[in-house]
């Protein structure tokens, strides 16, 4: 009996530091995915919103592109309105597979605030 003394207060410290770090590995993993959401959608309204103003379907893809490089991007248009989707992957921590997140943005094409 004497060779187990402390041996409680020693698996207690593991088990809590093993909980600790599971609970850590996914706040983060949620913090990553929220960002790249929140990246997506205002990318899409970004792309839509100058492409509505100053150019056309092909400028919202070219611009949502270039603030997304590891992104899907589709531009289009349809009924005078520009229509910009935006998936980003998000591979979660530890390997265990991925997460894709899609912010979506209309913006209507008015003729009083474009050159369209």
């Amino acid at each position: 009996m004497t060779g187990d003394r402390g041996a409680a207060v020693l698996e207690s410290t593991l088990l809590g530091s093993t909980i600790a770090a599971v609970v850590l590995v996914v706040a983060v993993s949620a913090v990553r995915v929220q960002a790249a959401g929140d990246l997506a959608q205002e990318t899409a309204r970004v792309a839509a919103d100058h492409a509505a103003r100053w150019g056309d379907a092909a400028d919202a893809e070219a611009i949502a592109r270039r603030l997304v490089p590891d992104g899907e991007v589709t531009a289009h248009r349809r009924d005078g309105t520009i229509v910009v989707a935006v998936r980003i992957t998000v591979p979660l921590l530890g390997g265990r597979g991925a997460v894709t997140v899609t912010g979506r943005a209309e913006a209507t094409v008015a003729p009083h605030r474009s050159r369209r």
